[in-house]
């Protein structure tokens, strides 16, 4: 009996990670192909200068995102259940938040007057202080991923990041069409990220409670500063 069983679950997990890369195998078709699309529209209707601005201020923020994690989102997938899972989840998400408003109020005092010294660009100021949230709408998404890719349930995230990239890119056509510039841009992005947070959290079905303990986040901090290093 022990033997079927095994054999069972086996079987169930081989269906859920071929259905995963499944998934991820068309998420990546369809970004890709939606990318392509939106990026022929909308250089019909900006100037070079705008997609350089743009690209200025994501390249910084990516780097910045990849701090926020901490490689705290891997290190949570790959832990296993145990009795301070609960508060652990709750703990990460506060710790996840706080480094996510900490992120972003450094790289608004500091960051941006760097990437104006930089690249000697006085206009990026108003454009990476309002992408500058998306700092923090990354730092949202985590907690919700990880319950979802714990549970493997990679359909849900598909749909949330396919989703979001074709609302997003809806907007920043209708923007751009109306004379928005570079604005239109910074609108895609900020609302891809906010799209598809909402739907994750949607999907995960999870709140975090009001309780925060270091010593249920200890193991899982250290293995994932081992992980970045």
């Amino acid at each position: 009996m022990v033997d079927i069983d095994t054999q069972r679950a086996r079987t169930t997990l081989g269906r859920q990670i071929r259905r995963g890369v499944s998934w991820n195998a068309a998420n990546l078709v369809v970004n890709k192909g939606m990318s392509i699309l939106v990026r022929l529209l909308l250089a019909r209707l900006l100037v070079p200068e705008h997609f350089g601005l743009v690209a200025m201020v994501v390249v910084v923020l990516g780097l910045i995102k990849i701090f926020v994690d901490f490689g705290l989102q891997n290190a949570l997938i790959q832990r296993k259940r145990d009795a301070k899972s609960l508060i652990r989840n709750d703990s990460a998400f506060w710790f996840l938040l706080g480094g996510g408003i900490g992120w972003t109020a450094l790289f608004i005092v500091a960051g941006i007057p760097l990437m104006i010294w930089l690249y000697d660009e006085p206009q990026l100021r108003d454009l990476a202080l309002v992408m500058g949230f998306s700092i923090l709408l990354h730092s949202l998404s985590i907690m919700p991923t990880v319950r979802l890719t714990r549970r493997m349930r990679f359909k849900s995230q598909v749909i949330a990041e396919v989703v979001s990239t074709v609302a997003a890119s809806v907007i920043a056509i209708a923007l751009a069409f109306v004379g928005a510039g570079v604005w239109a841009l910074a609108a895609q992005q900020l609302s891809s990220g906010a799209i598809k947070s909402a739907m994750l959290w949607r999907a995960a079905s999870w709140r975090p409670r009001r309780r925060f303990s270091w010593a249920s986040l200890h193991d899982v901090v250290g293995f994932s500063g081992w992980m970045l290093g």
